[in-house]
């Protein structure tokens, strides 16, 4: 069975390998806010930004935010260079960006609903 996997091992690993990035310092993950939280909220933000204006979704960069689930991020990103292979491990499932419109008083009401969570914690 080894004999069949190699060539996909090599390829895959020469592939997660492959670095995308650098860190200067660890990018730890905790409740409520967190230097990796903050870090993947902000990749998700440009990144969804960058779709909505394009697209002629939403109407100023200060009208759009990102929020995320804080159990998704599953590794640490350690301080140095930052590899495919890490990211991977950092998010390990099929993720998706989802763009809701939603009117300042639902806007409200999920910051009142999140702030409740927060109080009770």
């Amino acid at each position: 069975m080894d004999h069949v996997i190699n060539p996909y091992r090599a390829n895959l690993d020469s592939q997660m390998s492959q670095v995308i990035g650098w860190s200067d310092s660890s990018l730890l993950n905790y409740a409520p806010e967190s230097p990796l939280g903050n870090f993947v909220a902000d990749v998700v933000f440009n990144k969804g930004y960058e779709f909505a204006v394009t697209n002629q979704i939403g109407s100023t960069r200060s009208t759009i935010f990102s929020m995320l689930n804080f159990g998704g991020l599953r590794a640490p990103i350690s301080k140095g260079e930052i590899s495919k292979g890490e990211i991977y491990e950092l998010m390990p499932f099929d993720n998706s960006i989802v763009i809701v419109q939603l009117s300042p008083e639902k806007i409200k009401e999920l910051l009142s609903y999140l702030f409740k969570i927060m109080a009770s914690h």
